[in-house]
């Protein structure tokens, strides 16, 4: 079971140049609750031309990236 009370599961917002971006696939990662522009567990960030990251929040069981899926493992791991 995979629970965390300081991260939630959010995304990229994407470049946001003009708004006719298609949708190329969304990896949900994890990251502290309230961190428009801070790093997720896997250690990725926004880039300096991206939107932050979504407002939109999930159940860390939404976490798709692999990287920050074992980091959620280990903190949960006794």
């Amino acid at each position: 079971m995979i629970t965390n009370a300081t991260h939630s599961a959010t995304h990229k917002t994407g470049r946001c140049a003009n708004g006719s971006e298609r949708d190329h696939g969304t990896v949900w990662h994890a990251v502290p609750h309230g961190s428009d522009l801070g790093k997720a567990l896997c250690g990725t960030a926004p880039g300096r031309r991206g939107g932050g990251w979504s407002c939109t929040t999930r159940q860390l069981t939404a976490v798709t990236c692999p990287a920050c899926r074992r980091a959620i493992e280990q903190e949960n791991t006794p």
